[in-house]
Parts: structure tokens; C-alpha cells; sequence
């Protein structure tokens, strides 16, 4: 039990709160500050939730909820889901991307569910309490959400390139085609996401080179305290062992921890049992390593997973939430 939760261990409303999370929506503490920080992921949406300002009477709710649905639609498909969003989950946002540089009729939306109130535990429609009515609602929206998402799925313009781009990655048999094969994989999904910004490619210095530097906005993300991602490429067939590993953890260990704590390494084969267990002991430091193989990545491009959920399936195997 963490220390804000014996804090407030004798205010039953809080109490009662925390158990509704975790019994609908899988929802468990996480980080505990000024505030308690939980995440999950549950039916297809990702939970944020924050609780503040807690006493025996009341508390401060902060839901955000982001389905799993990222699409990338020409301008008419664009209106009209825009329209749909609107008519089914009116309390939604919806996040644009601006036009990818080689596709300008084409837009990148998702869209997310916020809210936050102050909550009591007195009853405020009949039998069920205003915690509840407020989880209800923000069900109910995001299953709209889903439903006009996956209605739209067949159109969206991204996904019939990201597949072209992965089975040349896994076809090419030049060497250096291939590596290049797998970094434009991964810049297309980063350019795809608004969460994300690569402020750097293929930087090149006399100690290192790292084939990306992402600038990081995602909210969901701001729990790493990293500013910036690194990320490189590894398109072998042989697995990546300790040495490759190392190599790239001095990479982010070399960085400002106020810029930089975070990194990930991705292989088109996979991670000897030595290099899963050097990732493991480094479960301990100031900064998060996060590993993905072939069949991550696979899984990634046939789901339609957008590069954020595919960075937070990292970090969960990583042991960081």
C-alpha cells in the first residue's frame, strides 16, 4: 500500500473510489505524488486517472481515456468522421495531425475523452452515485469513439503503406537496404503521430550514431520525465546480444537526464536471453530501456497500433507500469 494511500486509509469514499476503479476498469495505482496517478488498459482504451484535493467528503477526479483508434483519412472520409464523432460521442475531442508532407489531402485524427470534477459520495441520480454517472459517461463515449473508428478503419490512407514498408523490410536482402527499410517503417509511424516530433535522423558524431531523436509530447508519456526518445534501427536476422545493448544505454546514458531518460531499441529478429536479462537489471536506473522485436512490430503493423500505444506495449513489458 503506498504512502498516500495509508495517508487517506481512513477516508471510506476514497476508499470505495479506488476499489470501483480497479473492479470495472482495471485500474490500479501507480504514481504517487502531490496526487495519485493510476494507469490502465482496458476494452481496446487507455486510462489516465488522477486523484487530489482528497477528504472525507469529496475528492478531485481527472479522467482522460484514449481509445485505440488512429486513422489517417483523405479529406471527404476526414468531414464525415468528424461528423460521426460528434453525433456519437459529442463529449469527445478529437486531435489532428497536419497533412503527411507526400499525402496533403490526407489527416491523422484520434480522439480522446477528458474530464474532471469534484465527486461526493451522496447519491446525485437515484441509486447511483455521481462517480458512477461520470464513469458511465465516459464508457459510453468511448465505445462511440470506437464504433465510428473501426467503421472508417478500411479507409484509412496510412495503413496500406505502413504494410508496404514492413514486408520490404522483411524481403530486402541488401544489408543496407534493409536497416534503411526498416528506419523509413518507423519514421512514417512517428510522422503519423501528433504525440510524437523526430528531431533528429541519423545523427552521426565521432563516438556514436543513433538513428533517431524524438521529441516527446505524448500526455501519456510524461511519466518518463524524458523530453526526448532515442531510438535505433537493428534490421539483422542474427539476435542482438549484451554488446548491442550496452552500446545503446551508454547512448542514453550520455544524454542529460533533463532531456533525455528514455530509449528504445528495435531488431527485425530478436534479443538473446543475456540481453533480456542486462535489460532486466537495468530495470533500477534513472531511465527506461525499452526493447521490440520482429513479432511485436508485426503485431504493431496488423493491429493498426499507433506508434504511442506501441511505445506504452513497450514499457509495460519493460516492468515500468
Amino acid at each position: 500500500m503506498s504512502d498516500i494511500i495509508r495517508l487517506y486509509e481512513k477516508e471510506t469514499f476514497f476508499l470505495t473510489v479506488l476499489r470501483e476503479l480497479e473492479a470495472s476498469y482495471g485500474i490500479r495505482p501507480y504514481l504517487t505524488h502531490q496526487a495519485l496517478r493510476m494507469y490502465a488498459f482496458k476494452d481496446n482504451v487507455y486510462y489516465d486517472v488522477q486523484l487530489s484535493d482528497i477528504n472525507e467528503n469529496s475528492l478531485y477526479i481527472d479522467v482522460r481515456a484514449h481509445p485505440n483508434i488512429h486513422l489517417t483519412l483523405g479529406s471527404a472520409d476526414f468531414r464525415s468522421y468528424l461528423e460521426e464523432i460528434r453525433s456519437k460521442a459529442p463529449m469527445a475531442s478529437v486531435t489532428i495531425s497536419p497533412p503527411a508532407s507526400d499525402t496533403k489531402s490526407s489527416f491523422g485524427v484520434s480522439a480522446q475523452f477528458a474530464f474532471g470534477n469534484r465527486i461526493t459520495p451522496k447519491p446525485k441520480r437515484k441509486e447511483r452515485s455521481e462517480f458512477q454517472w461520470l464513469m458511465e459517461r465516459m464508457k459510453e463515449t468511448c465505445q462511440g469513439i470506437l464504433s465510428v473508428g473501426q467503421s472508417y478503419a478500411a479507409k484509412d490512407t496510412l495503413r496500406p503503406r505502413i504494410r508496404s514498408l514492413w514486408e520490404a523490410s522483411k524481403s530486402e536482402t541488401n544489408s543496407q537496404k534493409k536497416g534503411k527499410a526498416l528506419e523509413n517503417l518507423f519514421q512514417v509511424l512517428v510522422d503519423s503521430s501528433v504525440e510524437f516530433k523526430i528531431v533528429e535522423r541519423n545523427v552521426r558524431t565521432k563516438t556514436e550514431e543513433i538513428d533517431f531523436v524524438l521529441e516527446n509530447r505524448s500526455p501519456r508519456l510524461t511519466m518518463l520525465q524524458s523530453p526526448l526518445i532515442l531510438i535505433e534501427c537493428k534490421n539483422w536476422s542474427r539476435p542482438v546480444g549484451t554488446d548491442e545493448l550496452q552500446n545503446f544505454v551508454k547512448k542514453v546514458e550520455n544524454r542529460p537526464r533533463v532531456l533525455c531518460r528514455a530509449g528504445i531499441l528495435i531488431t527485425m529478429s530478436r534479443f538473446s536471453r543475456d540481453a533480456q536479462r542486462e535489460r532486466l537489471r537495468l530495470s533500477g536506473k534513472d531511465y527506461v530501456i525499452m526493447l521490440a522485436e520482429r513479432a511485436s512490430i508485426e503485431e504493431m503493423v496488423q493491429s493498426g497500433e499507433g506508434f504511442e500505444d506501441f511505445l506504452w506495449s513497450r514499457l509495460t513489458e519493460a516492468g515500468n507500469i
